[in-house]
């Protein structure tokens, strides 16, 4: 019942009238905080100026991409329980979704790695636009990424810091600083001079979204 009346609302055919138990229960199976769908989206302490401001802290950036890549495939939900596994098809997305920055599980070309999930190319393509896109209603603070900048302040430029070590630790074992640039640029709205992402990463292009002045900055 509660399938095919997701199903129903999914096609655009909502209710007229909706109990409260009923709501509830949504609640519970959205994994949503009790009242958060009637709530107006400003009243949530986590969200300002429509965004959902998230602060993710790690000891790499490649770490961080793994927890934002989670986070946009669930919609934020896994941040209410984080604790949660995440399901079947959220751990697909969330694992396209980084291996566009070079650091997913498999190290295929995109064509391959969509056939592994039993998707298409395009499939996987279009799962990808459509989590960078979703980024625009998050702010994503990430301070290993400031670590980064901090670095740069010291007077080196990314890549002789890289070629040194000072920038390595903080990358990750894999992460390289094109992608890392990438990342920073797509789902960030942050610049890493020096550090020039290309035209296309991981067999896929997908515009740069714009950048919001308040978020951007230069790591040098």
């Amino acid at each position: 019942m509660a399938d095919s009346t997701l199903l129903r609302w999914e096609q655009g055919t909502f209710p007229k009238a909706l109990t409260v138990a009923r709501l509830r229960t949504w609640e519970r199976a959205l994994l949503l905080a009790p009242g958060q769908l009637l709530a107006p989206p400003a009243s949530h302490p986590g969200v300002r100026d429509g965004r959902w401001r998230v602060t993710v802290s790690t000891e790499t950036l490649e770490a961080a991409i793994h927890r934002v890549a989670a986070c946009l495939a669930t919609r934020g939900r896994n941040l209410l329980q984080p604790e949660q596994p995440l399901d079947g098809r959220a751990r697909r997305d969330a694992d396209l979704l980084a291996h566009r920055y070079g650091v997913g599980a498999h190290r295929w070309p995109l064509a391959d790695v969509a056939v592994s999930y039993g998707i298409s190319p395009s499939h996987a393509r279009l799962t990808v636009a459509r989590m960078v896109a979703r980024s625009a209603g998050f702010a994503f603070r990430i301070p290993v990424l400031d670590a980064m900048l901090e670095v740069g302040a010291g007077g080196f430029s990314f890549s002789t810091a890289v070629a040194d070590g000072r920038m390595r630790d903080l990358l990750g074992p894999s992460l390289s600083r094109e992608r890392a640039a990438a990342f920073a640029g797509e789902i960030l709205s942050r610049r890493i001079t020096g550090a020039d992402p290309g035209m296309s990463i991981a067999g896929t292009s997908v515009p740069t979204k714009a950048a919001n002045a308040s978020l951007v900055a230069d790591v040098v």
